[in-house]
């Protein structure tokens, strides 16, 4: 008969306010995965002028993240303002977009979970979300391969489908 409605979720893994709303959508999820379908796309905050060091935003982030924490109830993590305090990590919205759009792929059920994770990873755990060596703990919690999601992320077509869709 008829489908599920989709409730779409544009976010971006770079966003802190997106971070602060990640456990509203957690429980969204939790209360409507039944009664709809849920999808999740990376809109590209950081892109083409912007990419840089995180040095080039950091003094401003170092501030704004407890109006984030104080308003949403979530916590930025030690490692991550290290992070922001050592100002070299490159920021570019374009490879967790491709991270993203390849479990999208892979598994598309676990798609809203990982694009969580990838907050975690950066705004608690303080990893790199453009650093390779960033993601294989995190695609075997998942269950996904390695290799295959590699193979992904290099491709030509996934690249071109991540710059059609960044916004």
């Amino acid at each position: 008969c008829c489908s599920m409605p989709t409730f779409v979720y544009i976010f971006d893994p770079y966003c802190g306010w997106c971070f602060g709303f990640s456990p509203v959508l957690q429980q969204l999820k939790k209360e409507y995965g039944d009664r709809l379908k849920f999808e999740i796309w990376a809109g590209g905050m950081i892109t083409d002028d912007r990419v840089g060091p995180v040095s080039h935003m950091s003094s401003y982030i170092l501030d704004a993240y407890k109006v984030v924490e104080e308003h949403t109830g979530v916590a930025f993590g030690k490692p991550y303002l290290d992070l922001l305090r050592e100002g070299t990590d490159i920021c570019d919205s374009a490879y967790p977009a491709r991270a993203l759009a390849c479990v999208r792929m892979l598994a598309p059920e676990k798609s809203i979970d990982f694009g969580h994770a990838l907050q975690d990873l950066y705004f608690k755990e303080g990893k790199s979300l453009t650093d390779p060596a960033s993601y294989p703990l995190l695609l075997q919690s998942f269950g996904l391969e390695q290799a295959l999601f590699d193979r992904l992320m290099e491709s030509e077509e996934m690249s071109k489908l991540v710059e059609a869709c960044l916004l």
